[in-house]
């Protein structure tokens, strides 16, 4: 049985004289298998909000082409933020 955990997941730390347990490694497994899928979903999440803003930042890239184009003589570009979750 482990004699101590980590800090901040609380996986198994073993000792010289600690014996293992195979429900121990188990248990550490599911921790960082959930962990890694809550990571994923993050990274999906995050790889869509910045592929929408590069649409977003593209289209005003063409309009303000199509306004040069059309002779304006000023060009206001807005700030598109990205709230994340």
């Amino acid at each position: 049985m482990a004699s101590g955990y980590t800090e901040n997941y609380g996986l198994c730390q073993w000792q010289g004289e600690d014996k293992f347990l195979r429900e121990e490694f188990n248990q550490d497994n599911a921790k960082i298998d959930a962990g890694l899928k809550v990571m994923a979903q993050k990274a999906e999440k995050l790889s869509a909000a910045l592929s929408q803003e590069r649409e977003a930042m593209e289209a005003v890239g063409k309009e303000a082409l199509e306004l040069n184009r059309n002779g304006a003589d000023e060009i206001e570009v807005l700030d598109y933020g990205v709230i994340l979750p």
